[in-house]
């Protein structure tokens, strides 16, 4: 059974560069892997792989989940980002049709910290010093081994990102096919 951690954070907080910093060939992050499930069991399943020796999922949409009801130990890394550079950001992006508003993003900002209220190993990071604190991530959520330097600095070079259309009613009908599943309100 892998050892699994978790990044959450707001759309355009790098958390798809976060996934591919953090899978190796002995690692693996995914990236938005609640989108993918139907269920609450569908997403322990995918997390369990065993062809890995750590295994997370760096994704925003862990605000609809009680990261802690499940995963209580695990590693999470919660990435702090200015709430007006995030809206920026998300209007640059999709426009303004989605409604994106500081008052949204400041609700989403509280689901994320209510999402990990019942985790004990929280690191919080800003945004702004992701690059410098690269190796403090990988501690957290890996350890102290296998950190490589020289593909962190490659890796910065890069530009990660999500570009899809987006659905505003995902997040709603993910939480509800979860809630449904586990029979629990999440």
């Amino acid at each position: 059974m892998p050892k699994n951690f978790f990044i959450v954070g707001h759309a355009r907080s790098r958390t798809a560069w976060l996934s591919a910093f953090l899978t190796t060939t002995y690692t693996y992050c995914y990236h938005e892997a609640l989108k993918h499930c139907k269920s609450i069991e569908d997403y322990q399943k995918m997390l369990s792989r065993d062809d890995y020796l750590h295994v997370g999922d760096s994704d925003n949409g862990l605000m609809n989940l009680d990261v802690g009801k499940f995963y209580r130990d695990a590693p999470v890394i919660v990435i702090e980002r200015d709430l007006h550079d995030i809206c920026d950001s998300l209007i640059n992006l999709f426009g303004t049709e989605p409604g994106y508003t500081i008052d949204k993003v400041s609700e989403n900002r509280k689901r994320i910290y209510d999402s990990i209220r019942h985790c004990n190993n929280v690191m919080v990071v800003a945004f702004d010093d992701i690059n410098d604190k690269l190796e403090d991530i990988w501690n957290h959520c890996i350890g102290s081994k296998g950190f490589d330097k020289n593909r962190a600095d490659h890796l910065i070079g890069m530009n990660i990102q999500t570009q899809y259309l987006h659905d505003n009613n995902f997040m709603d009908k993910l939480k509800s096919g979860l809630e449904a599943q586990a029979g629990v309100e999440v």
